[in-house]
């Protein structure tokens, strides 16, 4: 897992028309709490006047075009407040991001701190990874007016649907931290025995695939899932350690192993991505 920092790219950048509009209703604001003054008859426009997705506007303040909203809806909306702005030409959204994570590893981080304690730079950061492995988009209270974090999941999402203007600054590594990988991997082995712990009456494969089809049912053994897709075609999933989520393929046959090993009913998940056919199954 990585936390990359949300810039930028300057391919636009918005401004306020309205005389003091900045001034009076951004600065001071967007920092961890709701807005408290808001005028909605505020113009704005865009310096080159290109649709872009995320253009450039003040430190700490998102800006997103009504498809970046859409696109992200999912990983935003429980996370922030959403202005609309009044562009002249362009539908845009300010994001007032409220979700404030204090996920900020101070041992592992190269941080110079003021005299009275508070932090007044942050060389290299490292981040508490039980705090921080399921969000999306967060601020940490030592940077509430001027930074914006995101996580992989969000990043991952702008770039599938070819969100424009984004630039994302990798800071951390989760994966080049030995203490998160020990957290990771004490977070899978937990997900593991919490499958065990939890599993229902045990069955073969021949009949836990014809249990599936009559109860609209997943299948699980271990880390590995057996789903049907809409043309009852059936999916193998395996369950990743990084992410926990499930990697699904569309088999082209049936791991002899399978056969052999007991199954048990679970909930089908609601997203099966398939990466790839006829791919290799770690046991």
């Amino acid at each position: 897992m990585k936390i990359w920092e949300l810039k930028s790219d300057f391919r636009d950048r918005l401004y306020c028309l309205t005389e003091n509009g900045y001034r009076t209703y951004f600065s001071g604001q967007f920092a961890g709490e709701p807005i408290q003054k808001w005028d909605s008859n505020m113009e704005f426009d865009s310096e080159k006047r290109i649709a872009v997705d995320y253009p450039k506007f003040g430190s700490g303040i998102v800006i997103l075009s009504e498809r970046a909203v859409t696109v992200l809806k999912d990983l935003i909306e429980s996370r922030g407040e959403l202005l609309k702005l009044n562009h002249i030409r362009f539908a845009y959204y300010a994001l007032n991001i409220l979700n404030i994570v204090p996920g900020l590893d101070y041992k592992n981080s190269e941080i110079t701190f003021f005299e009275d304690g508070s932090v007044w730079d942050i060389r290299k950061y490292a981040f508490e990874l039980e705090r921080v492995a399921n969000e999306s988009i967060f601020k940490i209270p030592e940077r509430l007016s001027t930074q914006i974090f995101v996580t992989d999941t969000f990043r991952d999402c702008v770039l599938q649907h070819n969100l424009t203007g984004f630039r994302f600054i990798e800071l951390w590594d989760s994966e080049a931290d030995p203490a998160a990988q020990k957290m990771q991997r004490q977070r899978y082995l937990e997900r593991l025995a919490e499958i065990e712990r939890t599993k229902g009456p045990e069955y073969s494969f021949a009949e836990v695939t014809e249990r599936m089809r009559k109860e609209n049912k997943a299948a699980v053994s271990g880390k590995q899932k057996l789903q049907l897709d809409e043309n009852d075609s059936l999916l193998i999933g395996d369950l990743l350690e990084d992410t926990l989520t499930y990697a699904w393929m569309n088999p082209i046959y049936i791991p002899p192993l399978f056969l052999d090993m007991k199954w048990h009913l679970a909930e089908k998940e609601p997203e099966t991505r398939e990466i790839g056919e006829d791919l290799p199954i770690n046991f």
